[in-house]
């Protein structure tokens, strides 16, 4: 869906007043102050200038392939009023970013895993570019910025935990969703150390016993492998993973 559509699902054209304030916010309303939060969120991310060896999409081709999103992973899915919230390690590195001009590749066989086991969890989504914006899901990364050098190019632990705590952490604040899934172990940490709490002894350990983690207002961290396919072919196989997301699909249900 292009910027235009989902600034239109954002806000919409009429919203009710708010006359008495012991009365609970009229539908609406509440959106609309999430918006004009979430829009100082990202015109910060654009001025962001922190991690000296990453790239800003707002430097690369002169902001053309930039959004008004909090980076090119909310091109997928970005409700406001997700209940589930993925978080990626990061999306890319600067080639691959302009090949796909700044979007989530339609194609990418980790984004197709990422729908496969969504719909273990109950939850359906069309993979990006293909339709259907706001299913209660909002998705960002970690890292927010382009690495340089290929995408196995390594991205220092200390731009994780900087730009969580910067940008991540104040969204998951600000969309309060049910549920945050957080893909691989990068995620994982730099969720914990936005929220100043302590990571576990062993990533996978925490995976396949099911750990969760409380970050506030109701808000449940569920620690999930990465759907890479180095990953899904090496360290955990899609019919683990789709019975990790069948027990956040269980949570969530609850």
């Amino acid at each position: 869906m292009d910027r235009s559509s989902t600034s239109r699902a954002r806000r919409p054209p009429s919203l009710p007043v708010k006359l008495d304030p012991s009365l609970p916010d009229p539908p609406g309303m509440r959106s609309l102050t999430k918006v004009a939060a979430y829009e100082k969120l990202v015109a910060e991310r654009k001025a962001c200038r922190a991690c000296l060896d990453l790239l800003n999409p707002a430097m690369i081709a002169g902001g053309a392939l930039d959004s008004d999103e909090i980076g090119p992973y909310s091109l997928w899915q970005a409700d406001l009023d997700a209940q589930l919230l993925v978080v990626g390690q990061d999306f890319a590195d600067e080639a691959i970013f302009r090949l796909h001009r700044g979007r989530p590749g339609e194609r990418a066989r980790t984004n197709l895993h990422l729908v496969r086991l969504l719909a273990a969890a109950g939850i359906t989504v069309d993979p990006p570019g293909r339709g259907r914006h706001g299913s209660r899901l909002f998705f960002t990364n970690a890292v927010l910025c382009m690495k340089t050098g290929g995408m196995q190019a390594a991205i220092a632990g200390e731009d994780y935990c900087r730009c969580a705590r910067s940008f991540l952490r104040p969204l998951i604040e600000l969309v309060r969703p049910r549920a945050v899934a957080t893909l691989g172990r990068h995620a994982l940490l730099a969720t914990l150390s936005a929220f100043e709490l302590p990571a576990p002894g062993r990533f996978l350990d925490a995976v396949e016993v099911g750990t969760t983690f409380d970050l506030g207002d109701g808000t449940r961290l569920f620690p999930m492998a990465h759907p890479s396919p180095s990953v899904v072919n090496t360290i955990r196989s899609m019919a683990l993973q789709e019975a990790d997301w069948r027990r956040l699909g269980a949570w969530l249900d609850r």
